[in-house]
């Protein structure tokens, strides 16, 4: 029987549903709350034969992941897609390219560039957003042109930020 190793910070709705549903198929589970466990190369040992990553935290759960796969640990949820899914920037690109619906965006440095992406984009209202993190931080809604600069300025101090427009 393989046993899966349900690699999380928190246990939230979701994983209760997996371990529902792995207790009705007999599948073992070994939960392992990253917060607390010690990725030491020269002493860590697997209990488990393929991780399953669910953790909300970016940074702890992209360590995890990147400290078992050069274990030789499969992950369900690599770091290739914990990459492309912790950045809505590249996330972004990556369903446009592949032809699924998505709002319209722009990657911007300052508030000046936000301004003239909001107006190639069509006008008001857009949602500015940091292309990192999570948890609908720093993610105002502007109305209007009058309010661009004062609430992208603060953002645009702690880096790039992408604007996503509605349609």
């Amino acid at each position: 029987m393989i046993t899966i190793g349900l690699l999380h910070a928190t246990i939230r709705g979701d994983e209760k549903l997996i371990l529902d549903a792995a207790k009705k198929r007999d599948v073992k589970i070994n939960l392992i709350d990253i917060r607390t466990e010690i990725f030491n190369p020269e002493t860590y040992k697997a209990d488990f034969d393929v991780a399953l990553q669910r953790s909300v935290s970016t940074v702890k759960g992209t360590y995890a992941t990147n400290f078992l796969e050069m274990t030789g640990i499969k992950i369900i949820n690599s770091s290739a897609v914990t990459a492309l899914c912790e950045d809505k920037f590249y996330t972004s690109l990556t369903l446009q390219q592949a032809k699924v619906p998505t709002c319209k965006f722009a990657l911007v440095f300052t508030p000046d560039q936000a301004v003239v992406a909001i107006e190639q984009m069509g006008g008001f209202p857009v949602v500015i957003k940091p292309p990192l993190g999570s948890w609908g931080r720093l993610d105002p809604e502007v109305r209007k042109r009058f309010d661009i600069k004062s609430k992208i300025y603060k953002e645009t101090r702690t880096g790039h930020k992408s604007v996503c427009r509605g349609e």
